[in-house]
Order: C-alpha cells, then structure tokens, then sequence
C-alpha cells in the first residue's frame, strides 16, 4: 500500500490526480486534523495511538 499525503482541496487534488488508484491510501486536510499538544499520550496512554479524537488516531500504524 502507498500513502499520499496532501492538504489540496478536493478540487485541485483531482485537476492535478485525475483517474482513480486501487493501491494509493490518500489523506487529505478536511479540517479535522489537529495539532499535536505534546501530551505523550500516544507513547504512555495509547502505545501507537494518537489521544486526539480527529480520525487519525491511527497514522502511526498506517506509516
């Protein structure tokens, strides 16, 4: 599996991607995605999990 990382909007991601990809993971900023505060929890509370409830708890695991 590949990942593609992007903050695009949607718009100007499928002007530049246009077609469909079977094997691509793609993340894109829907503005849900917060900041990390520095609280360890992902090492201490959650070992590979990020505390923070925006739906990318599990970006560690996909890396």
């Amino acid at each position: 599996m590949n990942i593609l990382i992007h903050d695009l909007s949607s718009e100007q991601f499928q002007s530049l991607f246009p077609g469909t990809y079977n094997d691509l993971y793609i993340i894109s900023d829907n503005g849900t995605i917060r900041h990390c505060t520095g609280c360890f929890g992902c090492w201490i509370k959650t070992p590979g999990k990020c505390v923070l409830k925006d739906g990318y708890a599990n970006m560690g695991e996909l890396l």
